[in-house]
């Protein structure tokens, strides 16, 4: 085949072979680029109707985009060679690596998770692949996960109707007429010719990840047949009997994912691929901690979310006050050693639906839910709460507090303590001696900074507004609320970072605000979190700006916004793959915050991992189609990829949700530039012109949508003198690739040292 054309693909090498065909490296002659070529063996498609259900297959897993299965480009027949055109990955399969001996722990966890994330978006289209093992997950070259050959099993006979032949069965192999699958790599059901459903490639995936972390099988025979009755019979090994021992922190963190992967029966495994990632994530949070492991549901490890209270006043005017009830007891409960807490933004997206627990606690990765209500009257209180166990939705612990007004802190605490006892929990050190008061004593001033929180969690122009008038007033009713003094200087951040205000103005007054707050306490962790914010943003001080960020979560370890604003400013610094594992904490701890994920997707468009990016930004907008954030930088992106049609419309939409707000303005700008729409281009910068005129227009927004280097450099000069925040992305943002040789644009990447 070496050297032959077939259709319009130049076969150049050979990369693999195994029983499903052998693998070439080819060069597209019509679109002049590397593919990999699958040749599929004749026989394997001498029946046309094994043939037909395969390309139907084949066609849908086509369809799938997502940055860790492996792109199919064609299928197709000619000059008598079926074969699949392949996106070319530059990389080594997992087999590969594991002939070298176990992997590291913390990259097994991480592969295993991306495998599982590719997994889960083939499944929600009705796509199992029935053939995952190492063979067919690769490993590029940056170091992600890449799954491959899907649809392929389909192709071969039923098991019970070739059961003789298994003698001849090889490990990691598949053979032709004799399995649906491969052998050592099967679920049971796969293995007694039964249907399969996506439970069956859980089973596999737990496989490869045993085989990763103790780099052996979990069940292995001398033949095909012993092996299958392993799989059939056999308990899960323990990863400390190995040879030699997985260490015991491995077998604690991933026996359970593996015992549960690898159940007999499908119903007692992971219910879907998405409990499976939340779990493997989670065990490599505790790794990189130095905690002990905690899996969901099903698993001994207590995981809860507090979802946000209902409000059952007769004006409905509580609601600020329902969600701050619920995010004072996610606070107290994540002091609790042992017990994984659902972050805010997660656990509060299903407000004002109605509740399917089962639902819930899945989207969530947690073993129980708390709900509750509030009714006020005058200055009477009445909170109800109820403890649910998602697996049967029935009530574990409930409890009803009529209470005066005043008494409300102690109900949070009471309600967090019971929670405890329900959970049949060892408290280990309940509350850390010297934690700051994180509430003022002073209920009016309470009241007031959690509508301040309400606003500010919207994050818009109008409603950071709104958000700073009620911190003013919390903070002047008790002058030493430290809370409300951070949500002040967080609001100026925000204000001076999106050109709202000047950002010398803006950040001035952050910076008083946040040092009264650590006037009030030294240990506040969201005061050393804003601090780290303006070092970084504004005084473009890396150093100071990076400690500040790690001493506010060595306080508060599951802090997200803090772990975003860390992930980010790493980003700008270039230290990509830090800020890749930052992020990838916080999308962690609130996997449905659009925030996380859109600053996640920041920090690998940075890296120039644009599918990637994409993907993340996607599931931001999926969380909230009216994220502004996400939406200006899912534009930025797919304009980065030549999609600058799609790119237009992301930017209509963010434009029409911020009132036409500068920033937007200046992406638009940039979009139009990037698809060589001049004219268009130049209309934006006319209007942000005439609005420079009435309003603050941050010159670096101007400098997106600038036509030619000099015109940008020239903005950016201005941006620099301004000390506009953006500039802070200066050394990474691709969208100044096209100016870097320039020595106007790197002195002035030396003046901000970033060099």
């Amino acid at each position: 085949m070496i050297g032959r054309t077939v259709s319009h693909y130049r076969i150049l090498e050979e990369i693999s072979r195994g029983g499903m065909g052998v693998v070439y490296r080819a060069m597209d002659l019509k679109l002049d680029r590397e593919v990999a070529i699958k040749v599929l063996p004749p026989e394997l498609v001498a029946d046309s109707e094994r043939k037909r259900r395969f390309v139907q297959e084949a066609k849908a897993a086509a369809k799938l985009e997502h940055p860790h299965i492996g792109v199919v480009h064609e299928i197709d027949e000619a000059d008598g060679v079926n074969f699949i055109a392949m996106e070319r990955i530059r990389g080594r399969s997992i087999s590969a690596l594991i002939r070298k001996g176990r992997m590291p722990l913390a990259r097994s966890l991480e592969i295993a998770a991306e495998v599982g994330e590719g997994m889960a978006r083939a499944h929600d289209q009705g796509i199992v692949h029935r053939d995952l093992k190492p063979a067919n997950i690769m490993v590029t070259d940056d170091g992600h996960a890449k799954i491959i050959d899907f649809g392929l099993a389909k192709l071969v006979a039923p098991l019970a109707a070739e059961l003789s032949k298994m003698e001849t069965a090889q490990r990691g192999e598949t053979h032709p007429g004799t399995v649906v699958g491969t052998v050592s790599y099967m679920s049971p059901e796969q293995a007694r010719g039964q249907e399969v459903d996506h439970r069956s490639d859980i089973f596999s995936l737990g496989i490869v990840l045993y085989e990763m972390v103790s780099g052996e099988l979990p069940f292995k025979g001398a033949s095909g047949i012993d092996t299958l009755s392993a799989i059939l019979r056999e308990p899960t090994p323990r990863l400390t009997a190995a040879e030699p021992p997985v260490s015991e922190e491995a077998g604690s963190l991933v026996q359970p994912i593996v015992d549960k992967c690898l159940a007999k029966e499908p119903t007692e495994r992971y219910p879907s691929m998405k409990e499976l990632v939340s779990d493997l994530r989670a065990a490599r949070r505790r790794l990189e901690s130095g905690a002990r492991p905690a899996v969901s549901r099903d698993s001994l490890a207590p995981s809860i979310a507090v979802l946000a209270f209902s409000d059952m006043s007769p004006q409905k005017d509580q609601d600020y006050f329902c969600e701050g009830m619920a995010e004072e007891i996610i606070n107290a409960l994540a002091q609790i050693e042992g017990l994984r807490v659902a972050a805010r933004t997660s656990a509060f997206q299903f407000k004002g639906e109605a509740r399917d627990v089962r639902r819930i606690g899945e989207a969530l990765g947690v073993k129980t839910l708390l709900e509750g209500s509030v009714r006020t009257a005058g200055n009477r209180l009445r909170v109800t709460a109820q403890l649910i166990n998602v697996d049967d939705g029935y009530h574990l612990w409930s409890q009803r507090y009529d209470r005066q007004m005043q008494d409300v802190f102690e109900i949070q605490d009471e309600i967090a303590d019971s929670i405890a006892k329900a959970l049949r929990m060892k408290l280990v050190g309940k509350r850390e001696e010297g934690k700051p008061r994180r509430h003022s004593p002073d209920l009016e001033a309470y009241h007031l900074y959690l509508k301040g929180r309400y606003f500010w969690y919207v994050r818009k122009g109008e409603a950071l507004k709104e958000a700073i008038g009620f911190f003013e007033q919390a903070a002047e009713v008790d002058p030493s609320y430290g809370l409300a003094y951070v949500g002040l200087a967080d609001s100026y951040n925000i204000l001076g970072v999106w050109g709202f205000l000047p950002p010398r103005a803006a950040f001035s007054r952050a910076r008083t605000y946040v040092e009264r707050a650590l006037a009030s306490s030294e240990n506040l962790a969201e005061a050393h979190a804003s601090v780290g914010y303006i070092r970084g943003w504004h005084d473009w001080d890396w150093d100071a700006a990076e400690l500040e960020f790690k001493r506010a979560l060595q306080l508060k370890p599951d802090y997200v916004e803090g772990l975003c604003w860390y992930g980010s400013l790493l980003s700008y610094l270039g230290r990509h793959e830090e800020a890749a594992a930052i992020t990838r904490q916080a999308v962690d701890l609130d996997p449905l915050s659009p925030y996380a994920r859109a600053t996640r997707g920041l920090t690998l468009r940075c890296a120039r991992r644009f599918d990637e990016a994409t993907a993340e930004l996607q599931k931001a907008i999926d969380c909230d189609p009216n994220d502004i954030f996400a939406l200006i930088l899912l534009g930025s992106v797919l304009s980065e990829r030549a999609k600058h049609g799609e790119a237009e419309a992301c930017l209509r939409r963010a434009l029409s949700l911020s009132n036409r707000a500068p920033f937007c303005l200046g992406i638009l700008g940039y979009v139009h530039r990037m698809a060589g729409r001049e004219d268009q281009a130049q209309v934006v910068l006319k209007e942000l012109s005439e609005r420079s005129r009435t309003e603050h227009v941050a010159p670096v927004f101007m400098a997106w949508a600038a036509l030619d280097k000099d015109s940008l450099i020239e903005w950016l000069e201005k941006a620099y003198e301004e000390r506009s925040s953006h500039l802070i992305q200066i050394k990474v943002d691709p969208g100044y690739d096209a100016f870097r040789s320039d020595p106007r644009f790197q002195d002035l990447v030396r003046r901000m040292n970033l060099a």
